[in-house]
């Protein structure tokens, strides 16, 4: 097999494509087309008919394009056309993105942001909220003085309120009906917190 260059108007689109192509997806062919050229051919039968690259034949012929590269497959019967046009659409399909890697070349390139399939616009947002996080990352864990006082005195405000519940208990403990004998002040946890109740007013006294 191989690559060849031929009159554009010799190729022929295929009747039948199992990838239906968004005017959106033509447009960024295009854009990739004008960037690097066609870096791979368009699969066809021994009688020109595309089996793979529909999307990238509509492309070239926007762009006005008189010749595209070909790769010529005469062996393929009916049934492995059909199977390679299933194939070639569904095995780029399994792949994932690598958003981790997408973040860093983002950020590497982010003075120059027109890539095809992507709005330039677009990106630009994305670079700046990733430095947005990433300087919020680099606070994270640093606490300042301000912040420090205010956490000793949200604590020793618990610890007021344990004391409280304490001597409240050990004063009152005759008025609370306890029938089933469980001591009824002991620390509780649960999805919001942990707490005690009140023996006197019967209220949770959070921890």
């Amino acid at each position: 097999m191989k690559v060849t260059e031929v009159s554009i108007d010799k190729v022929i689109l295929a009747e039948k494509s199992v990838r239906m192509h968004t005017e959106i997806q033509v447009k960024e062919f295009a854009r990739s087309l004008e960037m690097f050229g066609q870096i791979r051919p368009i699969v066809v039968d021994g009688k020109y008919n595309i089996v793979c690259g529909n999307g990238l034949y509509l492309a070239a012929k926007n762009l006005g394009w008189t010749k595209v590269k070909v790769l010529v497959m005469n062996n393929l019967s009916e049934k492995d056309k059909k199977k390679l046009m299933i194939a070639d659409n569904r095995i780029f399909e399994l792949g994932v993105s690598n958003l981790e890697i997408l973040d860093e070349f983002f950020k590497e390139l982010q003075d120059d942001l027109v890539i095809p399939g992507y709005d330039e616009s677009t990106l630009q947002m994305l670079v700046g909220d990733l430095d947005a996080v990433n300087a919020q990352l680099d606070d994270y864990g640093i606490i300042d003085k301000e912040k420090v006082e205010e956490i000793k005195s949200q604590q020793a405000a618990v610890e007021q309120k344990i004391d409280r519940a304490a001597a409240e208990e050990n004063t009152d403990t005759e008025d609370y009906d306890n029938s089933d004998g469980s001591e009824s002040n002991s620390v509780v946890d649960d999805d919001n917190g942990r707490y005690v109740i009140c023996p006197k007013c019967g209220e949770k006294v959070w921890l």
